[in-house]
């Protein structure tokens, strides 16, 4: 896929309106940070849908603007966050991913074409991924109805899709070695967006996501085999 600008600084956009508008937020509040996690989803919602909707079509202005014209545009953008938005955790969708038949994976397949076959499963278990990066739950629901995705929240899906199909397979091999290696894998991929201790406490998240996956798959195959 060709972008207009590369990656890298549609990235950059999208960090500095988040950081703008974050910060015209905790003044308004006249706080130095979020009170809580469910205060953090509700704003970081609301930007990052005020980005999609306002910013992310407007690609001849960022492609010719100065960085400094675009703080500037950024910044005369008004959010009202006073009404709060519903809220969907990494929870929920993740009790999804065994009420996902095959049928709705080539569902999914069509959903998110620039994914690999099959990928709606390893998302709904990158969870703690897309929540550390700030990215809301919500939003992907969004998508999983058919929004049309962002240049960048195509990027923040692979990366997620990608530390977990490192974790996946990881969990899967036989050989020390390589679940070493898979993990190593993971964790530089982890790393591309996150800091030390968050990529530690990401990796962690998803690896038990996969266990419990796993665990539930197994124990559905020995009740299976109680029937017959």
């Amino acid at each position: 896929m060709k972008f207009n600008k590369p990656i890298e600084e549609i990235k950059n956009d999208y960090h500095l309106f988040i950081d703008i508008q974050t910060g015209k937020y905790l003044k308004s509040a006249n706080q130095s940070e979020f009170q809580s996690d469910q205060e953090a989803q509700n704003i970081l919602g609301k930007i990052i849908e005020a980005y999609n909707n306002l910013i992310a079509p407007e690609h001849d202005r960022l492609d010719n603007s100065t960085v400094e014209a675009r703080a500037v545009w950024f910044n005369s953008v008004d959010i009202d966050f006073s009404t709060p938005v519903s809220t969907t955790n990494s929870e929920t969708y993740k009790s999804k991913i065994n009420q996902i038949s095959l049928e709705m994976v080539k569902y999914y397949d069509n959903v998110f074409p620039y994914l690999p076959p099959g990928a709606i499963k390893f998302l709904l278990l990158a969870g703690p991924a897309l929540e550390s990066y700030g990215y809301p739950f919500e939003r992907f629901k969004k998508l999983m109805l058919g929004k049309k995705p962002t240049d960048i929240e195509k990027e923040i899906l692979r990366w997620a899709y990608t530390i977990t199909l490192y974790l996946l397979a990881g969990y899967i091999e036989k050989y020390e070695s390589d679940k070493k290696q898979f993990l190593l894998d993971a964790t530089l991929e982890a790393n591309k967006e996150l800091d030390e201790n968050n990529t530690k406490l990401v990796i962690s998240e998803i690896y038990i996501n996969i266990e419990e996956h796993f665990a539930y798959l197994e124990k559905n195959k020995i009740k299976n085999r109680k029937k017959k």
